[in-house]
């Protein structure tokens, strides 16, 4: 996958496996220096028992430069100060099975916006027991799809930093179409004021949107749109019966806070905005865009969903997954069922985990990730979680 990734690469093959006992790999390191100095790469990879002599590089002060481990090896306890470098690991790893815990520890201890964890891990189970995504194992599946493992290597070259390329690169996971129907909409706040009819204080908070107009032209196109690596679903058997327009202006002010937030956070993405999807009862779709003082309450939410990725309000990319998942409800009487398509404001997000109750985890003290979603190579098709 390196090399159909247009890499040019040099394989160190015909080393030894370092973990036999009394190994000492101080020899290879200077062949494999040697080689370094000969291809003079931009990033240095290694996977599994060949992490040991990614190791010795740092140790030996051979290779300072961007680096990519895949798959945790146990004898990392520290990263080289003022190094790029992404790990890769997944939860159900037989062969160097580590607590995601002790792998967030380990970035730690790295030079801060320079190291990310791209790390897979089981959901929570459904109430039918099934799992919405499980953790790779030894052999990382996941990296073989949305171009991961290509993104994890460029990852480690990006001046923003590992982590804010992985987020930015979400959004090449959309289709065009979806795309493009996103920046007709806007990603701002402000975008979607220039098409209210009311200042978002009038008692009428639903307008109309007329059928056949351009804007429901765009609103069919999110409905529809499926990511790039999707298997071909037929939604269009759904049809859209009628689409309105809420406002509300207290979204419009906690979003702005947050970007304050988010700001002071990172040194991110310029993508802390995202469009999705959000499913439940009719009632209660109603009094989230009715009520200015409720809306969404993420640390109030319990859903049937709260073990699957963390307590909080779910969101999904894709329509498809909020009505195949039944996430509508039941139908209203005329057979109808009801989603939101919203604007949030997802600033900083992690992995999602089922023992996230309340508040997420520090990404770096005081500042706390402000969502969750359940893959980091792609954010969808299914849960956001707390947002």
């Amino acid at each position: 996958m390196i090399t159909d990734a247009g890499y040019q690469v040099k394989f160190f093959h015909g080393i030894p496996n370092p973990e036999k006992r009394d190994f000492d790999v101080t020899p290879y390191l200077d062949q494999i220096k040697e080689g370094i100095d000969a291809f003079e790469p931009h990033v240095v990879a290694a996977a599994s028992k060949g992490g040991i002599y990614l190791l010795g590089l740092w140790e030996e002060g051979f290779w300072r430069g961007p680096s990519l481990l895949l798959n945790g090896h146990p004898r990392c306890k520290e990263l080289p100060e003022g190094v790029p470098v992404v790990v890769a690991h997944g939860s159900n790893d037989e062969v160097y099975p580590t607590p995601r815990e002790q792998l967030e520890k380990l970035i730690a201890t790295g030079t801060e916006n320079m190291c990310f964890l791209y790390h897979t891990a089981d959901s929570g189970r459904l109430p039918t027991q099934h799992l919405t995504r499980k953790g790779d194992k030894h052999n990382m599946e996941s990296l073989l799809v949305r171009d991961t493992l290509p993104r994890l290597v460029d990852a480690t070259l990006d001046p923003a930093g590992p982590e804010a390329h992985m987020i930015r690169t979400w959004r090449e996971r959309i289709s065009e179409e979806r795309s493009e129907a996103e920046a007709w909409l806007g990603h701002k706040p402000e975008a979607l004021r220039k098409r209210w009819e009311s200042k978002g204080m009038d008692e009428q908070k639903l307008y109309q949107v007329t059928r056949g107009s351009e804007e429901w032209a765009i609103i069919e196109t999110m409905f529809w749109a499926e990511p790039k690596e999707s298997d071909p679903r037929n939604l269009h058997t759904l049809q859209i019966a009628d689409v309105r327009r809420g406002i509300s202006s207290r979204a419009a002010h906690v979003g702005g806070a947050q970007m304050k937030h988010v700001g002071e956070n990172m040194v991110c993405t310029g993508k802390n905005w995202s469009w999705a999807f959000h499913g439940g009862l009719s009632e209660n779709l109603e009094s989230i865009v009715s009520c200015r003082m409720a809306g969404f309450q993420p640390l109030a939410a319990g859903s049937r969903g709260s073990l699957v990725w963390g307590s909080g309000t779910y969101f999904a990319r894709e329509a498809r997954y909020v009505s195949e998942g039944g996430f509508c409800g039941k139908p209203n009487a005329d057979g109808t069922r009801q989603m939101l398509l919203c604007l949030l404001m997802t600033g900083l997000p992690c992995l999602g985990s089922p023992q996230h109750k309340g508040v997420l985890p520090f990404r770096s003290k005081p500042y706390r990730y402000h969502s969750s979603v359940d893959s980091l190579s792609s954010k969808g098709p299914s849960e956001l979680g707390p947002v």
